[in-house]
């Protein structure tokens, strides 16, 4: 895994950290969850190819020993927006 990864050339997101932090606004950075912070981690390490449901839940959830509905994955990738 990354230290850190540059979105959109704009914020800066750290994966250990679970942080997104603004290249121009360096103290309005905002913490994610576990599982938002592990969705993000997997969409920006497979970036240029297709993450299915089935992937984010297995990698994020399933891997891990837990289990988990539709609507919390739907939650999560609501957070990351």
């Amino acid at each position: 895994m990354k230290e850190k990864y540059l979105i959109n050339n704009s914020v800066y997101f750290y994966p250990a950290q679970q942080l997104l932090v603004p290249i121009s606004e360096e103290y309005a950075q905002v913490s994610l969850n576990v599982p938002a912070s592990r969705c993000l981690t997997l969409l920006l390490e497979k970036k240029g190819e297709i993450v299915t449901k089935y992937d984010l839940s297995q990698d994020v959830w399933q891997s891990r020993g837990q289990y988990t509905s539709a609507n919390t994955l739907y939650q999560n990738i609501s957070l990351i927006r």
